[in-house]
């Protein structure tokens, strides 16, 4: 293990060696959510690097913060934002527990839309409404996706009781 591994860990998958900048901004960003300091944190979801945008909105969820609902809603419908970080922000409002978006998680794993993304729905509605009618309506949608992990997916969350 490094000492870049060592000082902040599950950093390396993003930082070489060499380049330890944005390691520091991972725990940057974690910390900002357990200090309290929100609005900075949600700030970062406009960060011109995609990956900085994927950890706030991880580091959001995580710290239930209620506030940057807005902001991850328009992460989740920006057609031209990077998958991973849509998806993110997909799981981020399913921590939030965010019901008033069930309509964008849903209208967002649509046919044309990337496989993680359809995941990310998946867990997200299923964390926040299993019984709800946009999460059976998405999961019976997503049983015959063509992408066979969504589509297995969809299956065990219909079996498991989310969606049915």
């Amino acid at each position: 293990m490094t000492l870049l591994a060592l000082l902040a860990p599950g950093c390396a998958i993003y930082c070489p060696v060499y380049a330890t900048s944005g390691c520091v901004e991972v725990a940057k960003l974690d910390g900002l959510g357990a200090q309290g300091r929100h609005e900075a944190l949600i700030g970062y979801l406009d960060d011109e690097r995609s990956w900085v945008r994927e950890e706030a909105a991880k580091a959001l969820g995580r710290h239930h913060v209620r506030a940057a609902q807005p902001a991850l809603r328009a992460r989740l419908n920006d057609g031209s934002e990077r998958r991973y970080v849509r998806a993110e922000a997909a799981r981020a409002l399913g921590r939030l527990g965010a019901r008033d978006t069930t309509s964008d998680l849903r209208a967002a794993a649509r046919a044309d839309a990337a496989p993680e993304l359809k995941l990310a729905v998946l867990e997200a509605l299923c964390t926040m409404d299993p019984a709800g009618p946009d999460t059976q309506a998405t999961v019976q949608g997503l049983v015959t996706d063509e992408d066979v992990l969504v589509a297995s997916a969809a299956k065990h969350r219909q079996g498991t009781g989310c969606g049915s």
